[in-house]
C-alpha cells in the first residue's frame, strides 16, 4: 500500500473531505469562486450520502429514517446526524467550504496561509489527494467495481456540472465520460426537505396530542 492510502486510512477521510480535495485548486490554493455555490450544497449531501452508506440512516420518500444515532467521530458527520435527526434543515446557509477547510488542515492535509481576501489552502501531502484519484480511476476502469465511495464521488461530480467544469485535470475526460453509466442517482436537497417537513408533522401533532 503506498503512502497516500496509508495516510488516507489513518486519517479514515469522508466523502466530503475527498469532494473537497478532489475540486481543490492547486493555482489558486482554494477552490475556484465559480464552484462554490455548487460546491456548499454538495458538500452537504456527500455527508448524508456517507451517513446513508454507513448504515446509519435511510431516505424513503417523505421520510427518513434513523437506523443508528451513536456518533461517528467525525465533528461534521455527527453534527450531520444530529441535525437531520432533530428535524432541522442541513441546508442552511454557513461556510461550510472554509470549515470542512480548516478541519483538514487541523489534520495536516492543508496548511492555512494569510492572504489578502482570504485564506489559502496549501496541499501538505499531495499524495493524499493523488490517492483519491486513483481510487476513482481504479473503479472507472472496472478494477474495483464495488467501490460505492467511488461511485458517489463521480456522481457529485457528474451531477453537479460546475465542479465538473472546474475540476482540474487529475482524472482524463475519456475516463469521465466512461464513468458516465456508473453514476448514481443522488440524495436531492428537495428529498431531504420533504422527508424533514414529515419528522415536523410528526412531532408537531405529538406535541397537540400530549396537550390534549
Amino acid at each position: 500500500m503506498d503512502r497516500g492510502n496509508q495516510h488516507m486510512l489513518k486519517l479514515e477521510l469522508t466523502l466530503a473531505d475527498k469532494l473537497l480535495l478532489l475540486v481543490w485548486d492547486k493555482a489558486f490554493s482554494t477552490v475556484p469562486l465559480l464552484v462554490r455555490p455548487s460546491l456548499g450544497p454538495a458538500l452537504k449531501i456527500a455527508m448524508i450520502e456517507d451517513l446513508k452508506l454507513r448504515g446509519k440512516l435511510s431516505l424513503e420518500p417523505g421520510r427518513l429514517v434513523i437506523s443508528d444515532d451513536k456518533p461517528i467521530g467525525d465533528p461534521f458527520l455527527d453534527d450531520m446526524l444530529r441535525t437531520l435527526k432533530s428535524g432541522k434543515s442541513p441546508f442552511t446557509p454557513q461556510d461550510i467550504i472554509w470549515k470542512l477547510f480548516d478541519h483538514l488542515a487541523d489534520k495536516e492535509i492543508f496548511r492555512r496561509k494569510r492572504a489578502l481576501l482570504e485564506n489559502q489552502y496549501l496541499l501538505v501531502n499531495p499524495a493524499v489527494r493523488q490517492a483519491i484519484v486513483d481510487q476513482i480511476r481504479a473503479f472507472v476502469s472496472s478494477k474495483d467495481a464495488d467501490d460505492k465511495e467511488s461511485q458517489l464521488l463521480l456522481s457529485l461530480l457528474i451531477t453537479r456540472n460546475p465542479l465538473l467544469a472546474f475540476i482540474p485535470p487529475i482524472i482524463p475526460l475519456p475516463e469521465v465520460r466512461n464513468a458516465m453509466g456508473k453514476k448514481i442517482a443522488l440524495v436531492t436537497k428537495g428529498e431531504v426537505e420533504l422527508a424533514l417537513a414529515g419528522i415536523k408533522k410528526a412531532k408537531d401533532e405529538d406535541r397537540r396530542r400530549r396537550h390534549k
